[in-house]
């Protein structure tokens, strides 16, 4: 979660490809320690980050979470594939979770 909250937080201050970028180096380094100092490299406000991270990510984290939830997704990538509907709405015909080679996606587009 708190690695989320600096990803959403580095998004509203403008720096989320350094803070996304800096959660994986080194990635299993995400204490409250570590997330304010990548953020302090990166040259994020530290007061606003800390706002930031005491709360006002969150809602927007938990939100994601109730989509995916919703869409069946459990973890990072999931594709969906399918069709529009009238209204806008994919219709999901197929899901499919973890990297995938190029060919594979070009034979699920294909059929």
């Amino acid at each position: 979660m708190a690695a989320a909250e600096a990803g959403e937080c580095g998004f509203r201050l403008g720096k989320f490809r350094l803070m996304h970028d800096e959660l994986f180096h080194p990635p299993k380094e995400l204490d409250d320690d570590a997330l304010f100092g990548k953020a302090k490299r990166i040259g994020l406000d530290p007061t606003r980050f800390r706002a930031c991270m005491e709360g006002e990510a969150r809602p927007r984290i938990r939100r994601d979470m109730a989509n995916a939830q919703e869409l069946q997704i459990s973890g990072t990538p999931t594709f969906l594939f399918g069709s529009l509907d009238a209204d806008g709405r994919l219709k999901v015909v197929r899901r499919e979770s973890g990297a995938m080679p190029t060919r594979a996606f070009a034979a699920i587009l294909d059929a």
